[in-house]
Protein backbone atom coordinates (compact mmCIF):
# COMPACT_ATOMS: atom_id res chain seq x y z
CA UNK A 1 0.00 0.00 0.00
CA UNK A 2 1.07 3.86 -1.05
CA UNK A 3 0.36 6.48 1.87
CA UNK A 4 0.29 9.77 0.20
CA UNK A 5 0.80 12.84 2.42
CA UNK A 6 -0.95 15.61 0.69
CA UNK A 7 0.11 19.02 2.34
CA UNK A 8 -1.64 22.12 1.11
CA UNK A 9 1.66 25.16 0.73
CA UNK A 10 1.55 27.87 3.69
CA UNK A 11 -0.51 31.40 3.66
CA UNK A 12 0.70 33.63 1.35
CA UNK A 13 0.59 37.43 0.60
CA UNK A 14 -2.38 36.68 -1.97
CA UNK A 15 -4.43 34.32 0.52
CA UNK A 16 -3.89 37.40 3.12
CA UNK A 17 -5.22 40.00 0.06
CA UNK A 18 -8.01 37.80 -0.55
CA UNK A 19 -6.45 36.84 -4.20
CA UNK A 20 -6.88 34.57 -6.83
CA UNK A 21 -4.06 32.24 -6.87
CA UNK A 22 -4.12 29.34 -9.56
CA UNK A 23 -0.97 29.58 -12.18
CA UNK A 24 0.13 33.10 -10.60
CA UNK A 25 1.80 33.08 -7.47
CA UNK A 26 3.18 35.13 -4.36
CA UNK A 27 5.57 34.53 -1.66
CA UNK A 28 4.96 32.13 1.89
CA UNK A 29 3.84 34.80 4.27
CA UNK A 30 5.70 34.76 8.09
CA UNK A 31 2.43 32.99 9.10
CA UNK A 32 2.81 30.62 6.36
CA UNK A 33 6.38 30.28 7.51
CA UNK A 34 5.76 28.98 10.69
CA UNK A 35 2.84 27.14 9.42
CA UNK A 36 4.67 24.61 6.99
CA UNK A 37 7.41 24.75 10.61
CA UNK A 38 4.63 22.84 12.34
CA UNK A 39 4.85 20.06 10.03
CA UNK A 40 8.45 19.23 10.78
CA UNK A 41 8.35 17.47 14.36
CA UNK A 42 4.56 15.79 12.95
CA UNK A 43 6.25 14.22 9.89
CA UNK A 44 10.16 13.36 11.09
CA UNK A 45 8.97 10.28 12.51
CA UNK A 46 7.87 9.38 8.92
CA UNK A 47 9.93 7.21 6.71
CA UNK A 48 9.01 9.23 3.39
CA UNK A 49 10.32 8.02 0.82
CA UNK A 50 10.09 10.57 -1.72
CA UNK A 51 8.61 14.07 -1.94
CA UNK A 52 6.32 16.01 -4.77
CA UNK A 53 5.68 19.42 -4.99
CA UNK A 54 3.85 21.37 -7.48
CA UNK A 55 6.31 23.89 -9.61
CA UNK A 56 4.83 26.94 -7.98
CA UNK A 57 7.06 28.85 -5.59
CA UNK A 58 4.71 28.86 -2.49
CA UNK A 59 4.78 24.71 -3.05
CA UNK A 60 8.05 24.56 -3.14
CA UNK A 61 9.34 26.22 -0.21
CA UNK A 62 7.08 25.03 2.10
CA UNK A 63 8.31 21.67 0.56
CA UNK A 64 11.75 22.76 1.97
CA UNK A 65 10.45 24.02 5.39
CA UNK A 66 8.92 20.91 6.03
CA UNK A 67 11.90 18.54 5.07
CA UNK A 68 14.38 20.56 7.39
CA UNK A 69 17.09 19.39 5.30
CA UNK A 70 15.86 15.89 5.31
CA UNK A 71 18.30 13.41 2.80
CA UNK A 72 14.86 12.87 1.12
CA UNK A 73 14.57 13.05 -2.86
CA UNK A 74 12.60 16.06 -4.07
CA UNK A 75 10.71 16.42 -7.53
CA UNK A 76 8.75 19.41 -8.90
CA UNK A 77 5.99 18.61 -10.94
CA UNK A 78 3.91 20.84 -13.37
CA UNK A 79 0.90 18.52 -13.11
CA UNK A 80 0.40 19.12 -9.31
CA UNK A 81 -0.72 22.81 -10.33
CA UNK A 82 -3.61 24.57 -8.94
CA UNK A 83 -6.43 24.76 -11.35
CA UNK A 84 -5.73 28.03 -14.56
CA UNK A 85 -8.52 30.74 -12.90
CA UNK A 86 -7.80 32.09 -16.55
CA UNK A 87 -8.49 35.83 -16.08
CA UNK A 88 -9.48 35.79 -12.65
CA UNK A 89 -5.84 35.08 -11.62
CA UNK A 90 -4.73 37.51 -9.01
CA UNK A 91 -8.26 39.17 -8.70
CA UNK A 92 -9.91 39.47 -5.68
CA UNK A 93 -12.07 36.77 -4.90
CA UNK A 94 -15.43 38.40 -3.83
CA UNK A 95 -15.49 40.13 -6.92
CA UNK A 96 -14.57 36.73 -8.91
CA UNK A 97 -16.53 34.65 -7.11
CA UNK A 98 -19.13 36.27 -5.74
CA UNK A 99 -21.53 32.83 -4.59
CA UNK A 100 -18.74 30.99 -3.95
CA UNK A 101 -16.99 28.55 -6.53
CA UNK A 102 -19.20 24.97 -5.67
CA UNK A 103 -21.68 25.29 -8.66
CA UNK A 104 -18.85 26.35 -11.12
CA UNK A 105 -17.63 23.70 -13.69
CA UNK A 106 -14.57 25.81 -14.62
CA UNK A 107 -12.70 28.76 -15.70
CA UNK A 108 -12.41 27.65 -19.89
CA UNK A 109 -14.94 30.59 -20.21
CA UNK A 110 -12.16 33.35 -18.91
CA UNK A 111 -9.79 31.66 -20.17
CA UNK A 112 -8.49 28.76 -17.89
CA UNK A 113 -8.86 25.31 -16.87
CA UNK A 114 -11.96 23.40 -16.28
CA UNK A 115 -12.46 21.40 -13.69
CA UNK A 116 -12.50 18.12 -15.52
CA UNK A 117 -9.35 19.22 -17.12
CA UNK A 118 -7.57 20.11 -13.71
CA UNK A 119 -8.55 17.01 -12.67
CA UNK A 120 -7.45 14.94 -15.07
CA UNK A 121 -4.30 16.42 -15.18
CA UNK A 122 -3.80 16.23 -11.92
CA UNK A 123 -5.02 12.75 -11.28
CA UNK A 124 -2.32 11.55 -14.39
CA UNK A 125 0.40 13.30 -12.33
CA UNK A 126 -0.60 11.32 -9.24
CA UNK A 127 -1.25 8.19 -11.29
CA UNK A 128 2.69 8.22 -12.74
CA UNK A 129 3.77 8.76 -9.11
CA UNK A 130 2.10 5.84 -7.89
CA UNK A 131 2.97 3.74 -10.45
CA UNK A 132 7.06 4.20 -9.72
CA UNK A 133 6.68 2.64 -6.12
CA UNK A 134 5.20 -0.25 -4.34
CA UNK A 135 4.79 0.21 -0.50
CA UNK A 136 5.63 3.87 0.67
CA UNK A 137 4.90 7.40 1.99
CA UNK A 138 4.61 10.01 -0.20
CA UNK A 139 4.76 13.64 0.67
CA UNK A 140 3.33 15.79 -1.81
CA UNK A 141 2.84 19.39 -1.69
CA UNK A 142 0.47 21.09 -3.65
CA UNK A 143 -2.72 23.51 -3.53
CA UNK A 144 -6.44 24.26 -1.99
CA UNK A 145 -8.97 23.97 -4.86
CA UNK A 146 -7.03 20.87 -6.65
CA UNK A 147 -7.09 19.34 -3.73
CA UNK A 148 -10.73 19.74 -3.22
CA UNK A 149 -11.61 18.18 -6.59
CA UNK A 150 -9.67 15.70 -6.17
CA UNK A 151 -11.20 14.55 -2.61
CA UNK A 152 -14.43 14.97 -3.97
CA UNK A 153 -13.69 12.34 -6.81
CA UNK A 154 -12.37 9.76 -4.66
CA UNK A 155 -14.86 10.25 -1.78
CA UNK A 156 -18.43 10.71 -2.11
CA UNK A 157 -18.65 12.13 1.59
CA UNK A 158 -16.23 14.88 0.77
CA UNK A 159 -17.64 15.63 -1.85
CA UNK A 160 -20.93 16.30 0.13
CA UNK A 161 -19.06 18.36 3.10
CA UNK A 162 -17.61 20.67 0.11
CA UNK A 163 -21.17 21.43 -1.18
CA UNK A 164 -22.46 22.28 2.12
CA UNK A 165 -19.76 25.06 2.88
CA UNK A 166 -20.80 26.14 -1.18
CA UNK A 167 -17.23 24.97 -2.50
CA UNK A 168 -15.04 27.55 0.06
CA UNK A 169 -11.39 25.32 0.10
CA UNK A 170 -10.47 26.96 3.45
CA UNK A 171 -13.30 25.63 5.38
CA UNK A 172 -11.95 22.32 4.44
CA UNK A 173 -8.44 22.29 3.47
CA UNK A 174 -6.68 25.10 5.52
CA UNK A 175 -3.03 26.02 4.42
CA UNK A 176 -0.42 23.38 5.69
CA UNK A 177 -2.75 21.05 6.66
CA UNK A 178 -2.35 17.37 6.01
CA UNK A 179 -4.72 15.23 4.50
CA UNK A 180 -4.05 11.49 4.12
CA UNK A 181 -4.83 9.10 0.68
CA UNK A 182 -4.16 5.45 0.21
CA UNK A 183 -3.28 4.22 -2.43
CA UNK A 184 -3.83 -0.02 -3.38
CA UNK A 185 -3.94 -1.61 -6.66
CA UNK A 186 -5.91 1.17 -8.21
CA UNK A 187 -7.91 2.91 -5.83
CA UNK A 188 -7.78 5.67 -3.67
CA UNK A 189 -9.33 5.84 0.12
CA UNK A 190 -9.20 9.18 1.76
CA UNK A 191 -8.44 8.72 5.20
CA UNK A 192 -8.23 11.92 6.87
CA UNK A 193 -8.31 15.30 5.52
CA UNK A 194 -7.56 18.99 6.22
CA UNK A 195 -5.65 18.56 10.12
CA UNK A 196 -3.68 21.13 11.26
CA UNK A 197 -1.13 21.36 13.64
CA UNK A 198 -0.90 25.09 14.59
Amino acid sequence: MIRLLFVRHGQTEFNVKKRVQGWCDSPLTQEGIKQAESLIDVLKEVDICAAYSSTSERCRDTLDIILNDRDIKKYDRKGLKEIHFGLAEGERIEKVFPNGTANLSGYQDIQGESKQQALKRFEDEIHSIVSLYDEANILIVTHGSILKEFFSHIDLGFKQAAIEVNGSVNRLISNCSLSIVEYNQGNYCLVSYGKTYY
